[in-house]
């Protein structure tokens, strides 16, 4: 009908002002691998599957799924990531290649590569195992990343900060403090995708996109919960309560 027509139209006006945008993606990069198996037989000495695996694929994950989800939108998109010296980083990096992103990578000795493996047996998901290691960056460095992005703030007329925080490191309190001071003297909205139990550390941010569970840890310190969102005079004192965290939405 007309309705669903001129929706159809306000929604790729959107898409196509969207995609005049340059943004900015800031956090850790994970290594999603998808690993296919095939089951064989029950043993029957101990009742466990015996399965063998097909085939397995690599995409990325964390910060580098959601710099390719706006590269794909035709978004301008950089992204300024923590780096590792194993060899599970060298995927990340032929992944990045591949797909055309441009990207700054910070390396530390101490890193290793977040890799989620999840095993599948004929598309059902079995399991997922994770290998991460969450890190304490030196001053020294936050700095140097710091420095890295006020120059290429300067050079780049970007349009936002978008923050994928995993809790691997990178978006510690002090790195994030930093960056909000840099964000406002360069007029950034910064958008967040929170890991930490503490709100307080994106004092700054103009969004924060928490899943409910998430909002559940933050709204506990003030007694409340998400179903206190759909009750109007709750949700005004909430905002209050955001609004002393310094986070406008």
């Amino acid at each position: 009908g007309i309705w669903s027509q001129t929706m159809e139209t306000n929604l790729l006006d959107q898409l196509y002002k969207i995609q005049k945008k340059k943004i900015l993606c800031i956090g850790d990069v994970i290594l999603d691998s998808y690993i296919n198996n095939k089951f064989i037989k029950i043993l029957e000495e101990d009742p466990i599957n015996v399965i063998k695996k097909k085939d397995q694929f690599y995409k990325l994950g964390g910060v580098g799924n959601v710099a390719l989800n706006l590269k794909n939108l035709g978004i301008s998109v950089d992204l300024i990531t923590l780096g590792s010296l194993d060899d599970k980083f060298q995927v990340i990096k032929k992944l990045l290649k591949e797909n055309n992103i441009r990207s700054k990578i910070f390396y530390s000795r101490d890193n290793i590569t977040s890799l989620k493996e999840r095993y599948y047996i004929s598309n059902y998901h079995l399991l997922r195992q994770d290998s991460e290691k969450i890190i304490n960056l030196k001053v020294s460095l936050i700095n140097q990343i710091l420095k890295y992005i006020k120059k290429n703030i300067i050079s780049n007329s970007y349009n936002a900060i978008i923050i994928s925080d995993y809790g691997k490191g990178l978006i510690s309190k002090n790195f994030f403090y930093k960056l909000s001071k840099i964000a406002k003297k360069f007029k950034l909205k910064i958008f967040v995708d929170p890991k930490s139990k503490e709100l307080s550390k994106y004092s700054g941010s103009f969004c924060i996109k928490a899943n409910s569970k998430e909002m559940d840890i933050f709204l506990q310190k003030y007694n409340f919960c998400t179903d206190d969102l759909m009750d109007n005079r709750k949700k005004n004192l909430i905002s209050k309560f955001l609004y002393k965290e310094n986070i406008k939405n």
